[in-house]
């Protein structure tokens, strides 16, 4: 790995977050903010193995327990809502006229007396709105770190909900823990989007499927990846002719010249020697010349291969700790 110094938020600094937090799926959120904002990351192989740590983690799986906090976030958000004087008497007039009192609206808005208890008259009503039409059935923690710390229970968890909840795509988060029929099913996409020459979808959902999952087996699709010749638009820049006219240019980029720019973002994290060729993609990137950056995909096509081949080796290692425990791990 690079041997630039890492800064990790520490284990303490975790555990009081969730120690002093009075609801957990606030505490991740706080951890999640943490790292974002002050630019730190989690050491997710020790986090792994902490007992204790990993015991808070898991209690954010219960949907039902999400399901409440869903709910209390709603009700917190209504009741804001009602700090607006207009929006607490249009609401009041609302509830009124539903009651069948419309004669009453003039006389409760002229009352303080009266329009606070009928604000907690309404209030109590839509609580009891929300809880009969809220559908638990959906309510899904915030996946984001809890894929990325690789608990078994948390795949066992997502691996049950993509089966009772077939409306919700579950894929990244189960690419992420490399689940075979999952992987299956990518490899097949990635093959199909290889054989069209990427014409009917956009090379951006690759992209991001390799920026957010990061494991082995995604990184190494773009050995695959590399053989689109397509330019996509990707914007229009608005251009004025000196007689007043305007009209739109679309802008283009190459797909496998942006795939390449992740295997180089990877090679430099694990130190694998490519100066040569990195510094000729420098100077190529810097242009706006979709030609010039497809000749430059073309023409050192195997020594990009050979570079994510080393990269996915030392994905591979990486990942070995937690795959070990995974319930479809076969020993090689």
């Amino acid at each position: 790995m690079n041997s630039q110094q890492v800064k990790f938020l520490t284990r303490d600094t975790i555990l009081t977050i969730f120690q002093k937090s009075n609801n957990i799926f606030e505490a991740i959120d706080e951890i999640k903010n943490t790292i974002s904002y002050e630019a730190g990351y989690l050491d997710y192989k020790s986090l792994y193995f902490d007992n204790e740590i990993k015991s808070y983690f898991l209690k954010s799986l219960d949907r039902n327990f999400r399901c409440k906090y869903e709910l209390e976030l709603e009700n917190k958000k209504y009741i804001k809502l009602l700090d607006n004087k207009k929006r607490l008497e249009y609401e009041i007039e609302s509830y009124l006229i539903g009651k069948k009192r419309r004669k009453q609206i003039d006389s409760v808005l002229k009352s303080e007396k009266l329009i606070s208890k009928f604000k907690d008259s309404i209030i109590v009503d839509r609580i009891s709105l929300y809880k009969s039409e809220r559908n638990c059935k959906g309510a899904i923690p915030n996946l984001d770190l809890l894929t990325k710390l690789k608990y078994p229970e948390v795949y066992d968890s997502i691996k049950k909900w993509s089966r009772e909840l077939p409306e919700r795509n579950f894929t990244e988060e189960l690419l992420a823990f490399n689940d075979p029929d999952t992987q299956k099913q990518y490899d097949l996409k990635v093959k199909q989007y290889v054989q069209t020459n990427g014409k009917y979808e956009s090379f951006r959902y690759y992209e991001n499927k390799i920026k957010e999952v990061n494991t082995a087996f995604v990184f190494s699709k773009i050995n695959n990846l590399l053989s689109i010749n397509n330019p996509e638009v990707v914007m229009y820049e608005h251009v004025i002719k000196t007689d007043g006219t305007s009209y739109s240019i679309g802008i283009e980029t190459s797909p496998n010249f942006d795939f390449t720019e992740k295997v180089f973002v990877l090679a430099n994290r694990y130190e694998i020697p490519c100066v040569l060729i990195k510094e000729e993609f420098n100077k190529v990137r810097k242009s706006n010349d979709t030609k010039a950056k497809d000749k430059f995909v073309k023409t050192n096509i195997e020594s990009i291969k050979n570079i994510v081949k080393e990269c996915c080796i030392k994905m591979n290692k990486d990942e070995e700790y937690w795959m070990v425990n995974m319930p479809f791990y076969k020993k090689n």
